[in-house]
C-alpha cells in the first residue's frame, strides 16, 4: 500500500477495527480480524500504492472472515454428526473453538489429530496429508480411519468438558492451537500439534494437566499498529 502518515495510518485502523467489530460481534474477535486483514494487506501490497486502501482492508477482513466461520463450522459439524446425544441439558453447543481442540487432543492419537485436523476438517487430500506429515499414504488412510472411529469419544469429551476446570497454562496452549486454525496457518498448527505430542510422550499421564508451558500467540508488527477469541459464527 502507499506511504501512510501516522494520522491516516490510525484513521485507516480504526476505520478497519469498527468494520471488523460490525461482522464479528466482539470486542476480542474483532481485534483479532483487524490485525490479521493488516497484515495481510501489507503483504499484498508489498510497498506499492493502492487507489483506496480503506477499501482494500475491508475486503481482506470480510474474505477473512467468511474463512474462519467456515473453518470453524466445519470443525463443529463434524463433531456433531454421527451418535453425538447432548445428554447434559447443560452443556451449549456449538462449542469454542478450545473446547474442541481441548477433546480432541485428549480423546486422540498424536497421528490421529494431525491426519484427521488435516484429512477430515481441513479437506487435505491424502496425498496431500501424507506430504505434510511425511508418511506413506497407507498410514494415513489407516490413522484417519481410526480418528474416524474415535469421534464418538471426542464427541463424549465434549460433553463432560468445562472451561473452567481446565488448567490455565492448557487454556494457553489451546488458544495458540485455535489462533493457528482460526488464521489458517497450518505449519504453525502442526508445530504445535507436535509440541504437544513430544509433551504427552515425556510426561506421565497423570501428571500431563499440572506441566504445560504457559505461551501466548505472538501478533507481527506492521505499520506499528498495536496489536485475543471465540468465534461467534453460526453452526
Amino acid at each position: 500500500m502507499e506511504a501512510l502518515t501516522e494520522t491516516n495510518t490510525k484513521e485507516l485502523y480504526a476505520a478497519l477495527l469498527r468494520y471488523s467489530s460490525s461482522l464479528t460481534g466482539s470486542p476480542w474477535d474483532a481485534q483479532d480480524l483487524a490485525q490479521d486483514a493488516w497484515v495481510k494487506a501489507s503483504a499484498a501490497a508489498r510497498g506499492a500504492s493502492h487507489p483506496n486502501p480503506e477499501a482494500l482492508l475491508l475486503r481482506i477482513a470480510k474474505t477473512t472472515w467468511i474463512d474462519r466461520c467456515r473453518r470453524q463450522q466445519r470443525f463443529t459439524r463434524l463433531l456433531r454428526s454421527g451418535a453425538l446425544k447432548p445428554v447434559n441439558p447443560d452443556v451449549q453447543l456449538p462449542w469454542t473453538l478450545e473446547e474442541m481442540f481441548a477433546a480432541v487432543l485428549k480423546a486422540l492419537t498424536g497421528k490421529q489429530r494431525s491426519v484427521w485436523l488435516l484429512a477430515e476438517v481441513l479437506e487435505y487430500s491424502i496425498r496431500e496429508t501424507a506430504e505434510q506429515l511425511h508418511m506413506s499414504e497407507g498410514a494415513v488412510k489407516s490413522a484417519l480411519h481410526r480418528a474416524r472411529q474415535m469421534l464418538e469419544a471426542v464427541q463424549q469429551e465434549l460433553l463432560l468438558s468445562r472451561r473452567g476446570e481446565r488448567d490455565p497454562q492448557l487454556n494457553a496452549r489451546l488458544e495458540l492451537l485455535s489462533a493457528a486454525y482460526r488464521s489458517g496457518n497450518v505449519a504453525a498448527l502442526l508445530h504445535l500439534l507436535q509440541e504437544e505430542n513430544q509433551r504427552q510422550a515425556a510426561v506421565p499421564a497423570s501428571f500431563q494437566s499440572k506441566s504445560r508451558t504457559h505461551l501466548r500467540p505472538s501478533r507481527p508488527a506492521v505499520w506499528q499498529i498495536p496489536s485475543r477469541s471465540t468465534i461467534h459464527c453460526a453452526a
